[in-house]
């Protein structure tokens, strides 16, 4: 009996022990955060210019109507819409048309140089004096003529420069400056036209095109960022600056696109370095490491 008590309590110390380690327990090592590698551009501070920006259409610099000198019949045309014509270059020949009486032909002639861009005469049709038979434009410069806003008279002088745009040449950007400043304010749009002079060497630019023109006003400094640093997430935009090793998010509202660079303003300085390739996948706080490539 007392053999079999001893194996009993044994057994139950044994089964008491189970599951229990012998060995000390160490304290649990610190979960490692893996760091996202990032490239960087510095933020810089350059001189941005300030503009406005309009609409209006392209107008010749000037036209002239060239009547001609008698009631007849054209005889023959030597000219037509498009074609650039020399002063008292020939355009066409009409004659007198009175029933049993004869006439010498007269011509037509262009009284200065440039562009034909209105032709009423067909031959055997009939001309008076009182109708233009041709108008006579200068093209190899025109204007951008625009209305602008009464409020925006203030900022804005001749000699300031713009640069114009049309939809037929959506990469190519045309030069100008402001030449003429309307006096008057219409009383019904409150606006003021105003005439950009644009050299035209080439003749793109036609009368009647719609044309956007941005004009230059001032200039203030103003920070940059690169576009690829700009994150939009619905109405929101921000960026990623590195700050002492973790990623700050910044808000920022964004000004004007300068090539592949964009203005901003929000809670940046001059020089600190911001995120440009890796900032989809960061989020306020995150360890970053910076590298040349990723």
């Amino acid at each position: 009996m007392r053999t079999s008590l001893l194996i009993l309590a044994s057994v139950i110390l044994s089964l008491s022990g189970c599951g229990k380690s012998t060995e000390p327990v160490e304290n649990a090592l610190p979960t490692t955060v893996k760091k996202i590698a990032v490239q960087v551009e510095p933020v810089q501070m350059v001189e941005i210019a300030v503009t406005h920006k309009i609409t209006g259409e392209i107008a010749p610099l000037w036209k002239i109507d060239v009547f001609p000198k008698i009631n007849g019949i054209v005889l023959r045309e030597m000219t037509g819409p498009g074609s650039v014509v020399q002063k008292d270059q020939a355009l066409a020949e009409m004659k007198q048309d009175v029933p049993g009486v004869e006439f010498s032909p007269v011509k037509i002639n262009a009284p200065v140089s440039g562009t034909i861009t209105m032709d009423a005469v067909e031959e055997g049709a009939t001309l008076t004096m009182q109708k233009p038979a041709y108008s006579i434009s200068k093209l190899r410069q025109v204007y951008m003529v625009a209305p602008v806003m009464e409020a925006l008279i203030g900022k804005i002088k001749t000699g300031n420069p713009a640069k114009i745009s049309v939809e037929a040449y959506p990469d190519r950007p045309f030069m100008g400056k402001i030449a003429e400043i309307s006096p008057n304010v219409d009383p019904v749009s409150r606006t003021v036209q105003i005439k950009i002079k644009i050299d035209n060497p080439k003749r793109l630019l036609k009368p009647g095109m719609f044309a956007r023109a941005a004009i230059k006003t001032d200039h203030r400094k103003g920070l940059i960022v690169p576009l690829d640093a700009v994150v939009y997430t619905g109405a929101r935009r921000y960026v990623f600056v590195v700050r002492e090793g973790k990623a700050k998010k910044i808000d920022v509202i964004q000004g004007a696109i300068l090539d592949n660079k964009i203005a901003v303003t929000g809670d940046l300085q001059e020089g600190e370095l911001v995120v440009v390739m890796g900032q989809n996948l960061l989020e306020d706080g995150r360890a970053v490491e910076v590298t040349e490539g990723i």
